[in-house]
Parts: structure tokens; C-alpha cells; sequence
């Protein structure tokens, strides 16, 4: 495993110095690793895709980045390999966040103006089909 550095972009989740594989051109293969803390994150930046790990193991979070506004991204809140809440963001400063219970929508609440197609009752995303 090498360090390099992944710089701040719009679609970016995470940054700055993180592990990887190289090829055998000398780039770094993904997912480039990035940790803090107990907190790993797989980072899969040219999919836009990062997963969120506890201590390495379990699932804490998925995260879908886009690049047509900065801090796009939806992020999936996971426990027990299942999606609990999600947290939308459009064109930066429009927010949603969404309470799943028992793999439903069971709250939204949005900060500035809605968007989106969520309602109450909707079922949640599987885990493996966001990642």
C-alpha cells in the first residue's frame, strides 16, 4: 500500500491522504482508503461512491456524490445492513432528511424548499443495490 493525496473537489466525500494499490503505471487502483479515527471509508471517487466503515468492519454509511453542484450527495445512514435515514442535498443548500422505520419512510423534513419524489410509506433502498 502507497499514500497519495485526493484533493477537494465538488464531487468529493472525503480528502486528503489516503492508501491504495498501484497498477502497473504507478496509479493508485481503487478504492483509495481513507482513515480517521475508527472511521474508514472506502473511496471509489470515480464512481462517486464512498462506504463508510466502523472500526473497519461494519457498514455505517453510503454516500453518492454528484458534480453538478458542490456538496451534492446523498447519504444513507446504515445499522444492521440496513438504511435507517437518508440526507439529500440539491444545489448545495436545499437538505431532506428521511427516518426510515421498518424499511419505510416515516419522516421528512426538508430545510429551504422541497424536491425530490419521497413520501411517506416509500420503502428504503436495499443496501447492496447502493453499493
Amino acid at each position: 500500500m502507497v499514500v497519495i493525496h485526493i484533493f477537494p473537489d465538488d464531487h468529493t466525500y472525503v480528502h486528503g491522504d489516503m492508501e491504495c494499490e498501484l497498477d502497473e503505471n504507478g496509479d493508485g487502483i481503487e478504492p483509495f482508503i481513507y482513515k480517521e479515527g475508527g472511521v474508514t471509508v472506502e473511496c471509489y471517487v470515480s464512481k462517486h461512491l464512498y462506504i463508510e466503515r466502523a472500526n473497519g468492519k461494519n457498514i455505517t454509511k453510503v454516500v453518492h456524490t454528484c458534480t453538478s453542484w458542490s456538496d451534492d450527495r446523498d447519504a444513507y445512514t446504515i445499522k444492521n445492513k440496513k438504511v435507517i435515514g437518508l440526507e439529500s442535498t440539491e444545489h448545495g443548500m436545499n437538505r431532506v432528511y428521511i427516518t426510515y422505520t421498518e424499511g419505510k419512510i416515516s419522516d421528512i423534513k426538508y430545510s429551504r424548499r422541497e424536491f425530490g419524489c419521497f413520501a411517506i410509506g416509500d420503502r428504503a433502498p436495499n443496501l447492496n443495490s447502493l453499493i
